[in-house]
């Protein structure tokens, strides 16, 4: 069963999601946000990557699904997660988003977890991505409706 997302696709949602990402401050804190407000929307794993910085939170979010309480996947999602950033740098997905379920994932593919990531602009590099990572079982248009509207509410902010 898909773990409950809270109202994804609504205004208030969206809203919310914006309020937190523009009033961030800096832009370092901006991202936070961004990351962590998809952390708790969709109770997965975020992360953004602004060049070579990244930026992760929810980690127990993701370590406290079924799929992954104990047992050897554990150990496969933390190696997915070391190989990340050089991934992203070499691939560079060029697609708004894209999405990887499980093993069609290219750095994870006997994680079973699945990588939702969507590019968006930023002066301070050509490869900036937010995204989520996240059990196979999940709700994938409420999820990348909220990654696509988290990327394009960073490149407002930052732009701003």
């Amino acid at each position: 069963m898909a773990p409950r997302l809270q109202r994804p696709c609504s205004g208030r949602t969206h809203g919310a999601l914006s309020a937190r990402v523009q009033h961030g401050g800096a832009p370092e804190r901006a991202i936070r946000n961004a990351v962590d407000t998809l952390v708790e929307l969709t109770h997965n794993l975020g992360i953004a990557t602004i060049g070579n910085q990244l930026y992760m939170s929810g980690l127990s979010n993701l370590f406290g699904q079924p799929e992954f309480v104990g047992g050897q996947q554990v150990h496969q999602v933390a190696q997915l997660l070391d190989n990340l950033e050089p991934w992203l740098r070499e691939a560079a997905p060029n697609e708004p988003l894209s999405v990887y379920i499980g093993s069609e994932n290219p750095i994870g593919r006997a994680a079973g977890v699945s990588l939702i990531i969507g590019r968006f602009r930023s002066p301070y590099s050509d490869r900036s991505y937010i995204g989520v990572l996240g059990p196979t079982r999940q709700s994938y248009r409420d999820v990348m409706t909220l990654v696509s509207h988290a990327g394009k509410t960073l490149e407002e902010a930052l732009y701003d």
